[in-house]
């Protein structure tokens, strides 16, 4: 299991509430004297886990500054205590635990189809009495794919989008402008790759990151009532939207769209192909912008050398779809969820009003993070990606949340994801989409 290098905080400093700098720093008992003076409670220490770790150093620090803040000074005598995973580990630990009945505390989870599951075992408190009328701050819509029977099991701090990211300095060297139907994409491949550049990067290692892919040709030849449908047993995964999501991702696997390592190739490859300009395209999410649009690596200083090269675009329309260039994949991002068993459910209750708060939803603008609430920011000082999406989605004519989450990342989702690695081979895809079938038959029981 690989932990960052922040992958325990326990953290009683407090924090300077004008910039995003701890203002000093003490020891864990001097943190829960404080609280003590002034609550006169018996300290209770509360069990974090999450993936927002260090290769994300901008959020990490939003969230390391959000756990200080309420270390330092809360009603309840309590502190946090944080431990990271990385995304993949994440996945398979939190399942694990939660079906142990060892879950933490507080922790961060997906939403719809992966979370169903622990709403269903008992393991997750309602928020709706905890929360009261904070409800009423959220995005309208995103508290949906979190919410089970009337009652909501998790509270997001952003919002997260999938997008295809471009480098416009290739585009414009070799005559191409963003493609808007599957064939105009298909041209764009092979034009890039006859004259030798790859056109998309792919680390498909991390396996959820070729189902972006297949998910989303999906959802834009069936729109999202396909994955409902799928789920519940109505069409089978051999039905004619998904037959045709893969057949249209088997072209581009035929016209040389990826690394030629991309089943083997990690999430991080992948990332930096894009950044060093050794592909021309990528597929991958919002939670991105703070890296790509940055003018150095936050961790090591160096110049990021796509600085100012980066544009992106929606995926582009299928013919006879039902879903087009308006429809958004749009999720709830940094679910946050409370233990059925947790210590102290009314203080990580607070903890989550804290984070979404309008003090740590403008902070989430500010390094180029969608909020999950509805905030007044300053639009002239938001980065110019993140300016250009809020622009493109608010002309949005439909959302939906992640498929593979939807449909379930441990069950459905998962072996939808594990479809595309087959699809890269070269396998038909009439044959990978029956063994896909075949394989989640009696899943759909559970």
């Amino acid at each position: 299991m690989k932990l960052s290098k922040k992958a325990i905080i326990v953290v009683s400093s407090l924090l300077c509430v004008t910039s995003l700098t701890a203002c000093g720093s003490g020891s864990n008992g001097s943190s829960d004297q404080k609280a003590g003076q002034t609550t006169g409670k018996a300290p209770v220490k509360l069990s974090m886990w999450g993936w927002i770790n260090d290769t994300y150093p901008a959020k990490t620090k939003v969230l390391d500054e959000a756990i200080k803040e309420f270390n330092a000074h809360n009603d309840y005598n309590a502190t946090i205590e944080y431990q990271s995973f990385t995304t993949n580990d994440y996945n398979t630990k939190i399942t694990t635990e939660v079906a142990a009945n060892n879950a933490p505390d507080i922790f961060f989870v997906r939403e719809a189809g992966f979370m169903a599951p622990f709403v269903k075992s008992g393991a997750l408190e309602p928020m709706d009495t905890l929360l009261g009328s904070e409800y009423n701050k959220f995005v309208p819509g995103i508290l949906d794919p979190v919410t089970f029977d009337g009652k909501k099991y998790a509270i997001p701090s952003a919002q997260t989008a999938q997008l295809i990211y471009y480098n416009k300095e290739i585009f414009d060297q070799n005559g191409l402008t963003v493609p808007k139907t599957m064939d105009d994409l298909l041209n764009v491949v092979k034009t890039l790759k006859a004259k030798g550049i790859t056109p998309f990067a792919l680390g498909n290692k991390d396996i959820w990151t070729g189902g972006l892919y297949l998910n989303m040709l999906s959802y834009r030849y069936g729109g999202k009532q396909a994955f409902t449908d799928v789920q519940s047993g109505k069409i089978p995964f051999t039905n004619d939207v998904f037959m045709k999501a893969a057949t249209d991702f088997s072209k581009m696997v035929s016209a040389g769209a990826f690394n030629q390592d991309a089943n083997s190739a990690s999430l991080d490859d992948s990332r930096q192909m894009f950044i060093q300009g050794k592909t021309a395209m990528w597929v991958n999410g919002t939670w991105e912008l703070p890296t790509l649009g940055a003018k150095t690596d936050a961790a090591s200083g160096v110049a990021n050398p796509i600085y100012g090269k980066v544009g992106f675009f929606n995926w582009p329309e299928v013919s006879g779809g039902k879903s087009g260039l308006n429809d958004w994949i749009l999720a709830p991002d940094w679910n946050i969820a409370i233990s059925k068993n947790a210590k102290n459910k009314e203080a990580a209750a607070a903890f989550i009003k804290l984070i979404t708060s309008d003090k740590y939803q403008n902070i989430m603008v500010n390094i180029a993070q969608l909020p999950s609430t509805n905030i007044k920011y300053d639009k002239t000082a938001v980065a110019p990606l993140l300016s250009n999406f809020l622009d493109q989605i608010s002309h949005a004519t439909d959302t939906t949340t992640f498929p593979d989450r939807i449909l379930g990342q441990q069950t459905l989702g998962g072996e939808m994801n594990k479809s595309v690695q087959e699809l890269l081979i070269g396998e038909d895809p009439a044959k990978v989409m029956q063994r896909l079938e075949d394989r989640v038959k009696n899943m759909r029981t559970k």
